[in-house]
C-alpha cells in the first residue's frame, strides 16, 4: 500500500463534508434526539419514583446505557460511513446493523477492548496509549464493514496505519485537530465572544465526525473489508 498523502486525505475530507454537510448534520441531530429522549426518560422516572428507589434506578440506567451505547456507536458510525461513500443513509438500517444479534455483542467487546487498551496504555507512561489511539483511530469502521471480530478489526486498523505510515497518520490527525481548534478556540478567550466560539465549534462538527472516516477510506484496502 502507498504511504498516506496527508494533503489528499484532507482534500477527501473537505469533499465529503462540503458535499454532505446538511445530511451529516441531519443525522447527527437525529442521534442527538434519540440520546436526549433516553436521558429525558431517565430524568422523568427519577422525578416520579420515590427517592429511596432513585439510586437503584440510576444503577439500572447506567447498566442499560453501558449495554446499549456500543450498538449506538456502531449505528452512528455506519450512518456516517454510508454518507461518506455516497450510499443511501437510513437510521432504521443503521440501528439494525448496530443492534443485530451478532454485531451488538461484538460492539460491546470492541468498546471494552478499545477502552481498556488505550486507558491501560495511558497509564504506562502515556506513549503506549497515544500509539494505540492513533493505530486504532479508524478501527470501529472495520467493525461496521464486518471485516472480522473486534480483535481482527483492531489488528487491521493497526496494520493499515503501519502501512500508511504511523507518523503520516499522526500528522493528519494532529493537523486537523489544530485547524478545527484554531477556528473556534480563540473566541473563548475574548470576553463576550464565547457563544460565538460555541456556534463555530458546532458548525465544524461535521468536520470532526468525518475526519476518522476520511482516513479510513484512504488507508483501508479492499481485501481488508468484507462489507455487505
Amino acid at each position: 500500500m502507498n504511504k498516506l498523502s496527508t494533503s489528499n486525505c484532507i482534500h477527501s475530507l473537505v469533499s465529503i463534508v462540503t458535499n454532505n454537510y446538511f445530511k451529516i448534520w441531519k443525522y447527527c441531530l437525529i442521534y442527538l434526539v434519540v440520546l436526549g429522549a433516553v436521558y429525558s426518560l431517565n430524568i422523568l422516572l427519577m422525578l416520579i419514583i420515590p427517592g429511596e428507589l432513585i439510586a437503584t434506578l440510576t444503577m439500572i440506567f447506567i447498566a442499560c446505557l453501558l449495554m446499549l451505547a456500543p450498538g449506538m456507536i456502531i449505528a452512528f458510525s455506519h450512518t456516517m460511513l454510508s454518507i461518506a461513500r455516497s450510499e443511501p443513509a437510513s437510521l432504521k438500517r443503521s440501528l439494525q446493523v448496530g443492534y443485530s444479534q451478532e454485531m451488538w455483542w461484538q460492539a460491546i467487546i470492541f468498546v471494552l477492548l478499545y477502552t481498556a487498551g488505550i486507558m491501560g496504555g495511558m497509564l504506562l507512561l502515556i506513549i503506549p496509549g497515544i500509539y494505540l489511539s492513533i493505530s486504532w483511530y479508524s478501527a470501529v469502521y472495520y467493525l461496521c464493514d464486518k471485516s472480522g471480530g473486534p480483535i481482527d478489526c483492531l489488528r487491521k486498523s493497526r496494520q493499515a496505519v503501519k502501512e500508511a505510515g504511523f507518523f503520516r497518520v499522526f500528522a493528519y490527525i494532529v493537523l486537523m485537530t489544530l485547524i478545527v481548534l484554531a477556528l473556534y478556540m480563540p473566541f473563548y478567550f475574548i470576553p463576550g465572544f464565547e457563544y460565538f466560539g460555541i456556534i463555530i465549534s458546532l458548525l465544524l462538527s461535521p468536520v470532526s465526525v468525518m475526519t476518522p472516516i476520511a482516513l479510513y477510506l484512504s488507508i483501508s484496502r479492499p481485501e481488508q473489508i468484507d462489507s455487505e
